[in-house]
């Protein structure tokens, strides 16, 4: 993340996040939760992408979205782009912070649709990258 920053060229990120019971487990050596971490971590990672970089927000779990264990929470765009009255880079941080870990882990189907759906939106002058956090 710190090269894309400096290198001022856009990316097309889709972080899809485990929100599964495992979650709520404390992070080895810290008095806080795996979530927790992972929250403080995302909410400065996000900083680091330029204005122009796409960002879209999933979770992941167990049978969020019908029989999907994954469900879109901010569909990707431009970290400038306005949402009511925030940007997507606000928007991204305060949808992190909510986020609360509950069912188990559906990683696969997740992977396999957030694939796709990269693969679908994005132009193939960005740099793509799917983030499974």
């Amino acid at each position: 993340l710190l090269a894309l920053s400096t290198s001022g060229n856009s990316a097309n990120v889709l972080a899809a996040i485990d929100t599964s019971g495992s979650m709520a487990e404390q992070a080895p050596g810290l008095p806080v939760t795996k979530l927790a971490v992972f929250q403080k971590a995302a909410a400065q990672a996000v900083t680091l992408f330029n204005a122009r970089s796409r960002l879209g927000l999933w979770e992941f779990s167990s049978l969020l979205d019908g029989p999907r264990d994954y469900r879109q929470l901010v569909p990707a765009r431009p970290l400038a782009a306005r949402v009511g009255r925030v940007d997507q880079r606000a928007l991204i941080i305060g949808t992190t912070a909510r986020m609360r870990a509950v069912g188990n882990t559906g990683l696969y189907d997740t992977i396999d649709a957030g694939y796709r759906q990269v693969r679908e939106e994005i132009s193939a002058r960005v740099q793509r990258l799917l983030e499974s956090l």
